[in-house]
């Protein structure tokens, strides 16, 4: 079973395997490897799962690497380790720490030591990580993806955090019903605007945002909770003047925040819903049948079907539940 080419990675013998593991100062090297000699090699070679599992294959008459599960579920830990929790060179203890927790020790100590110097902050963010008990295992840059500035993370996080202490909103986290819990009700209570001393959404988002974004942020967020009461009403909507607000906000999140992530939903909610409105409802808005609204009818429609319709056929079925 050929893995790849010869020129691509040069690991087809089980010399080139063992050469690469002794740079991470495991000692000598047995013919079954630890997760994380086998984290190490992997990260060395720069490889995903797919040739993993062949090289696991390919190496098997001479080096047992553990399976790619057993090694995902092994680097999803770090292992935080001092002499003071060593026993001895050869038993070691190490406390296990989630990536996740980590993650939120550090941009809460960011957040205290250096709260001044965050706005200013350009590199995107890195953390260098060296799990194993030893400190010499897998040796891993992560880098942000979704937020490539910095100060767009760390705010982001801190934002999330006070919105969900302050206002118990909780934004962006799986839900136990299926997607997450940014729902339309959700979205709908961060948008509703209050009188200026009341601290709703905006006010606690504006406490972590720097100073030269904040009128940015006010236009934006005034301006989006417009466009959706607009989308979701029925009433007759003036186009033309809509889809001239929706570009200008367009417009300043690209030019405010170059590096902001727009997703399919907000693109489609600023560069569509004026084109559905005046093609498809006659030029109003779009209440019962926005997906919202049609989500909104389900049980309606459900309770239609299984008491009230037709079920001899198929089309009859449905013809008595929409005509």
């Amino acid at each position: 079973m050929m893995l790849c080419s010869q020129t691509e990675y040069d690991f087809t013998t089980t010399k080139f395997c063992k050469e690469i593991i002794a740079k991470g100062s495991f000692g000598p090297v047995c013919n079954k490897l630890t997760c994380d000699q086998s984290a190490f090699l992997m990260d060395s070679l720069e490889i995903g799962k797919k040739k993993y599992i062949d090289l696991r294959c390919l190496l098997l008459s001479d080096v047992q690497l553990p399976g790619y599960n057993r090694l995902a579920t092994h680097r999803s830990q770090i292992c935080l380790t001092n002499d003071i929790f060593s026993v001895d060179r050869e038993h070691r203890v190490g406390i296990a720490v989630s990536y996740k927790k980590l993650l939120t020790h550090t941009v809460n100590r960011i957040l205290t030591a250096s709260a001044n110097e965050i706005p200013s902050a350009s590199n995107p963010k890195k953390m260098r990580i060296s799990d194993g008990l030893d400190g010499s295992g897998s040796h891993r840059v992560h880098k942000q993806a979704a937020h490539p500035n910095i100060s767009t993370n760390v705010l982001f996080y801190s934002g999330l955090s006070l919105i969900k202490d302050n206002l118990n909103i909780i934004i962006d986290i799986p839900s136990t019903q299926g997607g997450t819990t940014t729902t339309g009700n959700v979205v709908r209570r961060c948008l509703i605007r209050k009188d200026d001393n009341d601290q709703d959404f905006l006010y606690w988002v504006l406490t972590v945002t720097p100073s030269e974004f904040k009128p940015h942020r006010i236009e934006i967020h005034t301006c989006l909770g417009a466009i959706l009461r607009i989308y979701n009403s029925s009433r007759r909507v003036d186009t033309e003047e809509l889809a001239l607000v929706c570009s200008n906000i367009y417009q300043s999140i690209l030019c405010a925040f170059p590096w902001a992530n727009v997703s399919p939903t907000l693109h489609k909610l600023l560069a569509r819903v004026p084109e559905i409105i005046s093609m498809f409802n006659d030029g109003h808005g779009l209440e019962n049948i926005s997906e919202e609204g049609l989500e909104a009818s389900n049980k309606y429609i459900r309770r239609y079907r299984d008491r009230l319709v037709r079920k001899l056929l198929f089309e009859e079925n449905l013809k008595d539940v929409f005509v």
